[in-house]
């Protein structure tokens, strides 16, 4: 064991520098080692080494360490209590002081423990750590905001106690950094949004709600707004959290976001990630708030329903795609394929009486179009909405079929694979139905289509799957 403070030091430092090589073996042999010092021992050593190494990836991780050492804490013993005392103590100061943001993050995790620790633990107190919060939401300084933001996201708790009236500054403070300029200060911008998020779901429905307006329509700027394709992503997964969770406060601004979401679509700036975020967003909002959705969207639909089919037709178009004997890769996350997923699930949720004649006047038109994404979007739109659409469909099944079946041998090899994909879906919501009155229409042509394009793998196994169900 380490005799001395000086040696103990040395021999704990290498041991962190060791935890961080590559050598799988070294470093399973200084985590064991590390593991069997004396807990508090162990804390008063890595404190020492946080604020006197000058080597900032063992900083890390001995700020990463005393994290894990905190939350393993179970019951408070007096032993413990003096060590958790002088973290306490000590990590605020540290958390203003450090200029890495990577450390810094790792000292406010190790505060946002603490702060755990002490809600369910009543031996241990930490009164302190809502003042600093507070000091650090209410300062000028973007360091002090950060560090804020990040005890949100972590620990939220920290706000538990607050009056209305601190709360009220608080979201405030939140919405006063929402509304800066995101092109220069978008991690600042981000962590708000996330923190206004996490604060929202953590407090109780009564207190969040007398606040969540404001931000809320601050948030939807933002979307609408954003031009930063990483943060765009990750504004709209705040979004989602919100959509999952608070369905009666959004509820009030349905339509926003719905006009929202779907000016983002439509933007020539959002890249395709963004958009398959909105989409998601989108699926979400219509699920979560179905009866207001089917309520008050339907001047939307013709528009939701345009801009998803317009997704449809951005399809790769791969010359060499058709001879490929791979698996199918209808399912790969491009943005036609999550365009279809999002049309499926919105027709499924306001049901096809709304939506089918939009769809049916639109795909009549793609159908007869010369440009094959056009007669590729038409087809795979028949295919995703004949779930959600299912009755509606049935009396136009006929002509469907007709319209439909001609496009088996159509010059482009996509549009022949949504057409074998639209009868076996067909097949699938109809069964029996479409099986005793299209089968001499639609088996015959599936054979001569299995036949006719041996020279193209991916057609010919999908016409022999499409037959075999």
């Amino acid at each position: 064991m380490l005799t001395t403070s000086q040696e103990q030091r040395q021999e704990f430092v290498q041991l962190l520098r060791l935890t961080l090589v590559t050598d799988n073996q070294q470093r399973k042999m200084s985590e064991d080692r590390l593991n069997s010092i004396d807990s508090v021992v162990k804390t008063k050593l890595l404190l020492d080494v946080i604020m006197n190494e000058t080597n900032e990836e063992v900083v890390q991780a001995a700020a990463l360490m005393l994290r894990r050492l905190i939350i393993q804490i179970k019951i408070v013993s007096p032993d413990q209590a003096s060590y958790l005392n002088e973290i306490k103590v000590t990590i605020p100061t540290l958390c203003l002081k450090e200029k890495n943001i990577a450390i810094r993050n790792k000292l406010v995790d190790v505060m946002s423990e603490l702060i755990k620790l002490a809600n369910f633990e009543e031996s241990f107190t930490y009164d302190e750590a809502p003042q600093f919060f507070y000091q650090c939401i209410s300062s000028n300084d973007e360091v002090g905001k950060l560090i804020a933001f990040r005890i949100l996201d972590s620990s939220a708790s920290v706000a538990i106690k607050f009056s209305d009236q601190q709360l009220c500054e608080v979201y405030k403070k939140i919405s006063e950094v929402m509304s800066l300029d995101l092109a220069t200060h978008n991690n600042l911008v981000v962590e708000a949004v996330r923190a206004f998020t996490n604060l929202t779901l953590y407090l109780p429905k009564n207190k969040s709600g007398q606040f969540f307006n404001t931000p809320f329509q601050i948030l939807m700027h933002i979307v609408k707004t954003c031009n930063e394709p990483d943060c765009c992503v990750e504004i709209l997964e705040e979004l989602d959290e919100l959509i999952e969770s608070c369905r009666e406060m959004i509820k009030p601004s349905l339509l926003l976001v719905v006009e929202t979401l779907l000016a983002v679509l439509s933007s020539q700036q959002a890249d395709e990630a963004t958009r398959v975020g909105a989409m998601e967003s989108l699926v979400l909002l219509a699920q979560k708030l179905k009866k207001e959705f089917q309520e008050s969207c339907q001047p939307y639909y013709e528009n939701i329903v345009d801009i998803l089919m317009r997704h449809l037709m951005l399809v790769e178009d791969d010359p060499n795609w058709a001879c490929s004997t791979e698996e199918d890769d209808e399912d790969d996350n491009d943005i036609a394929s999550e365009a279809e997923s999002s049309l499926d699930r919105i027709v499924c949720v306001v049901r096809g009486k709304a939506m089918f004649h939009i769809i049916k006047d639109k795909t009549s038109l793609l159908l007869s179009s010369k440009v094959w994404q056009h007669r590729y979007a038409a087809l795979s739109t028949i295919s995703c909405v004949a779930e959600g659409a299912h009755k509606q469909m049935k009396q136009y099944l006929p002509s469907i079929v007709d319209a439909i079946v001609p496009f088996m041998f159509d010059e482009h090899p996509r549009v022949v694979y949504a057409c074998i994909t639209c009868i076996g879906q067909l097949s699938t919501d109809f069964d029996e139905y479409l099986t005793s009155n299209f089968h001499e229409k639609i088996i015959p042509l599936m054979f001569q289509a299995s036949e006719f394009y041996i020279s193209f793998p991916k057609i010919r196994a999908h016409a022999v799957c499409c037959l075999s169900t």
